[in-house]
Protein backbone atom coordinates (compact mmCIF):
# COMPACT_ATOMS: atom_id res chain seq x y z
CA UNK A 1 0.00 0.00 0.00
CA UNK A 2 3.08 2.23 0.08
CA UNK A 3 2.56 3.52 -3.46
CA UNK A 4 -1.06 4.21 -2.57
CA UNK A 5 0.08 6.94 -0.17
CA UNK A 6 2.53 8.63 -2.52
CA UNK A 7 0.13 8.26 -5.46
CA UNK A 8 -2.63 9.93 -3.45
CA UNK A 9 -0.22 12.75 -2.64
CA UNK A 10 0.67 13.29 -6.31
CA UNK A 11 -3.02 13.38 -7.23
CA UNK A 12 -3.96 15.75 -4.41
CA UNK A 13 -1.17 18.14 -5.44
CA UNK A 14 -2.44 17.94 -9.06
CA UNK A 15 0.97 16.76 -10.22
CA UNK A 16 -0.69 13.80 -11.96
CA UNK A 17 -4.20 13.50 -13.38
CA UNK A 18 -6.44 10.57 -12.46
CA UNK A 19 -5.89 9.12 -15.94
CA UNK A 20 -2.10 9.43 -15.66
CA UNK A 21 -2.10 7.87 -12.20
CA UNK A 22 -4.27 4.99 -13.45
CA UNK A 23 -1.77 4.37 -16.23
CA UNK A 24 1.15 4.36 -13.78
CA UNK A 25 -0.60 2.08 -11.29
CA UNK A 26 -1.42 -0.33 -14.10
CA UNK A 27 2.22 -0.44 -15.20
CA UNK A 28 3.49 -0.85 -11.67
CA UNK A 29 0.92 -3.53 -10.80
CA UNK A 30 2.42 -5.90 -13.38
CA UNK A 31 5.57 -6.23 -11.25
CA UNK A 32 4.04 -5.74 -7.80
CA UNK A 33 5.35 -8.15 -5.13
CA UNK A 34 2.70 -8.94 -2.54
CA UNK A 35 3.80 -9.47 1.05
CA UNK A 36 2.75 -13.13 1.02
CA UNK A 37 4.78 -13.85 -2.11
CA UNK A 38 7.79 -12.07 -0.64
CA UNK A 39 7.48 -14.21 2.50
CA UNK A 40 7.24 -17.42 0.47
CA UNK A 41 10.22 -16.42 -1.67
CA UNK A 42 12.23 -15.73 1.49
CA UNK A 43 11.31 -19.15 2.90
CA UNK A 44 9.46 -17.58 5.83
CA UNK A 45 5.96 -18.85 5.03
CA UNK A 46 4.44 -21.81 3.24
CA UNK A 47 1.74 -21.47 0.59
CA UNK A 48 -0.76 -22.96 3.05
CA UNK A 49 0.09 -20.35 5.67
CA UNK A 50 -0.29 -17.49 3.18
CA UNK A 51 -3.66 -18.86 2.04
CA UNK A 52 -4.75 -19.15 5.68
CA UNK A 53 -3.88 -15.49 6.31
CA UNK A 54 -5.71 -14.39 3.15
CA UNK A 55 -8.76 -16.39 4.26
CA UNK A 56 -8.76 -14.71 7.68
CA UNK A 57 -8.55 -11.29 6.02
CA UNK A 58 -11.98 -11.95 4.52
CA UNK A 59 -13.43 -11.94 8.04
CA UNK A 60 -11.38 -9.36 9.92
CA UNK A 61 -10.01 -5.87 9.41
CA UNK A 62 -6.36 -6.70 9.94
CA UNK A 63 -3.24 -6.41 7.83
CA UNK A 64 -1.39 -9.44 6.48
CA UNK A 65 1.51 -8.87 8.85
CA UNK A 66 -0.71 -8.47 11.90
CA UNK A 67 -2.37 -11.82 11.34
CA UNK A 68 0.95 -13.52 10.54
CA UNK A 69 2.34 -12.38 13.90
CA UNK A 70 -0.82 -13.30 15.82
CA UNK A 71 -0.70 -16.82 14.35
CA UNK A 72 3.03 -17.07 15.17
CA UNK A 73 3.80 -17.55 11.50
CA UNK A 74 6.19 -14.58 11.51
CA UNK A 75 7.97 -12.46 14.08
CA UNK A 76 7.53 -8.69 14.22
CA UNK A 77 11.11 -8.30 12.98
CA UNK A 78 10.43 -10.54 9.96
CA UNK A 79 7.33 -8.53 9.05
CA UNK A 80 9.30 -5.27 9.34
CA UNK A 81 12.02 -6.66 7.04
CA UNK A 82 9.42 -7.73 4.46
CA UNK A 83 7.80 -4.28 4.59
CA UNK A 84 11.15 -2.60 4.00
CA UNK A 85 11.64 -4.80 0.93
CA UNK A 86 8.14 -3.96 -0.28
CA UNK A 87 8.70 -0.23 0.20
CA UNK A 88 11.56 -0.40 -2.29
CA UNK A 89 8.82 -0.42 -4.92
CA UNK A 90 8.77 3.39 -4.79
CA UNK A 91 11.68 3.24 -7.19
CA UNK A 92 9.57 1.27 -9.67
CA UNK A 93 6.71 3.74 -9.34
CA UNK A 94 9.10 6.66 -9.84
CA UNK A 95 10.69 4.98 -12.85
CA UNK A 96 7.27 4.42 -14.42
CA UNK A 97 6.34 8.08 -13.93
CA UNK A 98 9.60 9.27 -15.51
CA UNK A 99 9.44 6.73 -18.37
CA UNK A 100 5.93 7.91 -19.21
CA UNK A 101 7.13 11.51 -19.37
CA UNK A 102 4.65 12.71 -16.75
CA UNK A 103 7.35 14.25 -14.52
CA UNK A 104 11.08 14.73 -14.95
CA UNK A 105 13.42 12.87 -12.62
CA UNK A 106 14.57 16.10 -10.98
CA UNK A 107 10.98 17.27 -10.50
CA UNK A 108 9.93 13.90 -9.08
CA UNK A 109 12.80 13.81 -6.60
CA UNK A 110 11.94 17.34 -5.47
CA UNK A 111 8.32 16.26 -4.94
CA UNK A 112 9.49 13.19 -3.00
CA UNK A 113 11.53 15.38 -0.66
CA UNK A 114 8.53 17.68 -0.22
CA UNK A 115 6.33 14.65 0.48
CA UNK A 116 8.72 13.42 3.17
CA UNK A 117 8.86 16.85 4.78
CA UNK A 118 5.08 17.32 4.81
CA UNK A 119 4.34 13.83 6.12
CA UNK A 120 7.24 13.61 8.60
CA UNK A 121 8.47 10.52 6.77
CA UNK A 122 11.77 9.12 8.02
CA UNK A 123 13.71 6.06 6.96
CA UNK A 124 12.05 2.88 8.22
CA UNK A 125 8.95 4.67 9.47
CA UNK A 126 5.42 4.94 8.06
CA UNK A 127 4.46 8.53 7.27
CA UNK A 128 2.06 10.20 9.67
CA UNK A 129 -0.35 11.73 7.16
CA UNK A 130 -0.51 9.82 3.91
CA UNK A 131 0.54 6.59 5.63
CA UNK A 132 -2.70 6.72 7.61
CA UNK A 133 -5.76 5.91 5.54
CA UNK A 134 -8.12 7.64 7.96
CA UNK A 135 -6.17 10.86 7.40
CA UNK A 136 -6.10 10.31 3.65
CA UNK A 137 -9.89 10.16 3.61
CA UNK A 138 -10.24 13.27 5.75
CA UNK A 139 -7.80 15.14 3.51
CA UNK A 140 -9.81 14.38 0.37
CA UNK A 141 -13.46 13.85 1.37
CA UNK A 142 -15.69 16.26 3.32
CA UNK A 143 -18.39 14.63 5.41
CA UNK A 144 -18.88 17.61 7.72
CA UNK A 145 -22.53 17.91 6.64
CA UNK A 146 -23.16 14.55 8.35
CA UNK A 147 -22.47 16.12 11.73
CA UNK A 148 -21.72 13.62 14.50
CA UNK A 149 -22.21 10.71 12.08
CA UNK A 150 -19.30 11.84 9.90
CA UNK A 151 -16.88 9.64 11.86
CA UNK A 152 -18.72 6.50 10.69
CA UNK A 153 -18.48 7.63 7.07
CA UNK A 154 -14.75 8.30 7.31
CA UNK A 155 -14.21 4.91 8.93
CA UNK A 156 -16.14 3.11 6.21
CA UNK A 157 -14.22 4.75 3.35
CA UNK A 158 -10.91 4.00 5.06
CA UNK A 159 -12.00 0.38 5.45
CA UNK A 160 -12.85 0.17 1.75
CA UNK A 161 -9.38 1.49 0.89
CA UNK A 162 -7.87 -1.27 3.04
CA UNK A 163 -10.13 -4.01 1.66
CA UNK A 164 -9.65 -3.39 -2.08
CA UNK A 165 -5.91 -4.21 -2.03
CA UNK A 166 -6.56 -7.48 -0.19
CA UNK A 167 -9.30 -8.76 -2.48
CA UNK A 168 -8.21 -7.34 -5.84
CA UNK A 169 -4.46 -6.64 -5.63
CA UNK A 170 -5.13 -2.96 -6.37
CA UNK A 171 -3.99 0.25 -4.71
CA UNK A 172 -7.09 2.50 -4.67
CA UNK A 173 -6.80 6.27 -4.87
CA UNK A 174 -9.55 8.74 -3.94
CA UNK A 175 -10.32 11.22 -6.71
CA UNK A 176 -12.39 14.38 -7.02
CA UNK A 177 -13.83 13.50 -10.42
CA UNK A 178 -17.23 15.00 -11.29
CA UNK A 179 -17.77 12.51 -14.11
CA UNK A 180 -20.16 9.89 -12.77
CA UNK A 181 -19.69 6.25 -13.70
CA UNK A 182 -22.46 4.65 -15.76
CA UNK A 183 -23.19 1.02 -14.95
CA UNK A 184 -24.76 -1.48 -12.57
CA UNK A 185 -25.44 -0.46 -8.98
CA UNK A 186 -24.88 -3.11 -6.32
CA UNK A 187 -25.94 -1.98 -2.86
CA UNK A 188 -26.60 -3.18 0.68
CA UNK A 189 -28.11 -1.66 3.79
CA UNK A 190 -26.98 -2.13 7.39
CA UNK A 191 -29.68 -1.57 10.00
CA UNK A 192 -29.73 -1.31 13.77
CA UNK A 193 -29.02 1.63 16.06
CA UNK A 194 -28.36 3.49 12.83
CA UNK A 195 -29.12 2.76 9.19
CA UNK A 196 -26.20 2.87 6.72
CA UNK A 197 -26.56 2.03 3.04
CA UNK A 198 -23.59 1.51 0.75
CA UNK A 199 -23.27 0.74 -2.94
CA UNK A 200 -20.81 0.56 -5.82
CA UNK A 201 -21.22 1.41 -9.49
CA UNK A 202 -18.74 0.35 -12.16
CA UNK A 203 -19.00 -0.09 -15.90
CA UNK A 204 -19.31 -3.57 -17.39
CA UNK A 205 -15.64 -3.85 -18.34
CA UNK A 206 -14.43 -3.07 -14.83
CA UNK A 207 -17.16 -5.12 -13.18
CA UNK A 208 -16.15 -8.15 -15.22
CA UNK A 209 -12.46 -7.74 -14.39
CA UNK A 210 -13.12 -7.31 -10.67
CA UNK A 211 -15.54 -10.26 -10.64
CA UNK A 212 -12.90 -12.49 -12.26
CA UNK A 213 -10.33 -11.55 -9.67
CA UNK A 214 -12.71 -11.98 -6.76
CA UNK A 215 -14.25 -15.29 -7.86
CA UNK A 216 -11.17 -16.80 -9.47
CA UNK A 217 -13.37 -17.82 -12.41
CA UNK A 218 -12.65 -17.21 -16.11
CA UNK A 219 -15.69 -15.04 -16.77
CA UNK A 220 -16.27 -13.70 -20.29
CA UNK A 221 -19.43 -11.68 -19.74
CA UNK A 222 -21.32 -9.85 -17.02
CA UNK A 223 -23.62 -12.67 -15.95
CA UNK A 224 -25.26 -13.70 -12.69
CA UNK A 225 -21.99 -15.09 -11.30
CA UNK A 226 -20.16 -11.84 -12.05
CA UNK A 227 -22.83 -9.75 -10.34
CA UNK A 228 -22.99 -12.15 -7.39
CA UNK A 229 -19.21 -11.90 -6.99
CA UNK A 230 -19.27 -8.12 -6.61
CA UNK A 231 -22.33 -8.37 -4.36
CA UNK A 232 -20.46 -10.83 -2.14
CA UNK A 233 -17.44 -8.51 -2.06
CA UNK A 234 -19.71 -5.72 -0.79
CA UNK A 235 -21.27 -8.12 1.70
CA UNK A 236 -17.86 -9.16 3.07
CA UNK A 237 -16.75 -5.53 3.35
CA UNK A 238 -19.92 -4.57 5.16
CA UNK A 239 -19.65 -7.65 7.36
CA UNK A 240 -16.20 -6.55 8.51
CA UNK A 241 -17.56 -3.03 9.06
CA UNK A 242 -20.37 -4.36 11.27
CA UNK A 243 -17.81 -6.26 13.34
CA UNK A 244 -15.77 -3.08 13.75
CA UNK A 245 -18.89 -1.16 14.73
CA UNK A 246 -19.91 -3.87 17.20
CA UNK A 247 -16.58 -3.49 18.96
CA UNK A 248 -17.38 0.24 19.24
CA UNK A 249 -20.85 -0.45 20.68
CA UNK A 250 -22.89 -0.10 17.46
CA UNK A 251 -24.85 -3.25 16.62
CA UNK A 252 -25.74 -3.49 12.93
CA UNK A 253 -27.42 -6.18 10.83
CA UNK A 254 -26.94 -6.82 7.12
CA UNK A 255 -29.87 -6.79 4.74
CA UNK A 256 -29.65 -8.76 1.45
CA UNK A 257 -27.68 -7.12 -1.36
CA UNK A 258 -29.57 -5.52 -4.25
CA UNK A 259 -28.46 -5.46 -7.89
CA UNK A 260 -29.98 -2.82 -10.16
CA UNK A 261 -29.26 -1.60 -13.67
CA UNK A 262 -28.77 1.98 -14.76
CA UNK A 263 -30.35 3.80 -11.82
CA UNK A 264 -29.61 7.07 -10.08
CA UNK A 265 -28.63 6.82 -6.41
CA UNK A 266 -30.40 9.03 -3.91
CA UNK A 267 -29.18 12.66 -3.94
CA UNK A 268 -28.74 12.21 -0.17
CA UNK A 269 -26.01 9.63 -0.78
CA UNK A 270 -22.39 10.73 -0.74
CA UNK A 271 -20.45 9.80 -3.88
CA UNK A 272 -16.77 8.90 -3.52
CA UNK A 273 -14.93 8.10 -6.80
CA UNK A 274 -12.15 5.54 -6.32
CA UNK A 275 -9.48 5.14 -8.98
CA UNK A 276 -7.72 1.82 -9.54
CA UNK A 277 -5.42 0.63 -12.31
CA UNK A 278 -8.23 -0.63 -14.55
CA UNK A 279 -10.96 1.96 -14.05
CA UNK A 280 -13.08 4.00 -11.67
CA UNK A 281 -15.46 2.75 -8.99
CA UNK A 282 -18.18 5.10 -7.78
CA UNK A 283 -18.75 4.31 -4.12
CA UNK A 284 -21.93 5.62 -2.53
CA UNK A 285 -22.79 5.79 1.16
CA UNK A 286 -25.92 7.08 2.82
CA UNK A 287 -26.97 7.37 6.47
CA UNK A 288 -30.60 7.04 7.51
CA UNK A 289 -31.83 6.10 4.04
CA UNK A 290 -31.26 3.59 1.25
CA UNK A 291 -29.06 4.30 -1.76
CA UNK A 292 -32.13 4.12 -4.00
Amino acid sequence: MYNQYFGQYLLNKELLSAEQLRDILNRERLTRPRLGLLAIDAGLLTVAQVEKIHSLQHAMDKKFGEIAVEKNFLTIKQVEDLLITQRGRRLKLSQAIVDAGYLSLSRLEAVWEQYKAETNLADGKIDTLYGNLDNIVRAVVDFSSAGTKAKLLYEYIALMLRIIPRFFDEEPILTLSNEKVQGTLISQTMTGVISISTGVIMNDELLLEMAKRYSGEELIEVNELALDSIAEFLNETNGIFTVNMSESGFELNLEPQEVQGDVLPSPRAYRIPIEISCGTIDLFICIGDKII
